[in-house]
């Protein structure tokens, strides 16, 4: 059982002894040491050193709107940090976009350890025409179902899920375009 499934574990066994407690008890009511201990336990608050664990795990985040027209735009790691949805934005005289992924040693926040996984939604909302092509940063392997899916059509979604490897510092990212299905 991994560090996180065992954190997890005794967090929900506390809040449901927790509960019975409380549920059964009066004011005036003692449990003697047992209880006095949980109750310390959660006064000083139940967080782990692996709160980065559950963050990775928690679906929620902000979108990236960009808004550039054509060229290269590489991505930061603290955009990737902050936002689960890039958007490219239709602008005035859109080119196509090719949007580079942050070298592996500038993720030293993001994918810390071996096997860390984060995963965006890319949303080109450029028209129909005009791509959106995702290139690897240094360290990084691009892998796609077919050999086109690091491109993504105008009006279409790709989702992106990169790995820290555990042979070495790189990182694998699996793009997969998806196409519109209505």
């Amino acid at each position: 059982m991994n560090k996180f499934a065992k954190t997890a574990g005794l967090v929900i066994a506390g809040i449901i002894v927790g509960l019975l407690f409380f549920a059964v008890a009066t004011k005036d009511t003692s449990f003697g040491g047992v209880y006095q201990q949980v109750v310390q336990n959660f006064d000083k608050g139940i967080v782990t050193s692996d709160i980065s664990s559950i963050n990775a795990l928690t679906e929620t985040g902000s979108t990236l709107t960009i808004s550039q027209t054509g060229a290269t735009r590489t991505l930061t790691e603290q955009e990737l940090i902050d936002n689960n949805v890039i958007e490219i934005a239709d602008t005035a005289g859109s080119a196509a976009l090719v949007l580079t992924l942050p070298a592996t040693s500038t993720m030293v926040r993001l994918l810390p350890n071996a096997s860390d996984r984060r995963e965006w939604i890319i949303d080109n909302q450029h028209a129909a025409a005009t791509t959106t092509t995702i290139t690897a940063g240094t360290g990084i392997d691009l892998i796609a179902y077919t050999t086109n899916d690091d491109v993504i059509d105008g009006l279409e979604v790709s989702i992106l899920t990169c790995w820290r490897k555990t042979v070495n510092t790189d990182v694998y990212c699996l793009t997969s375009e998806l196409l519109k299905a209505d």
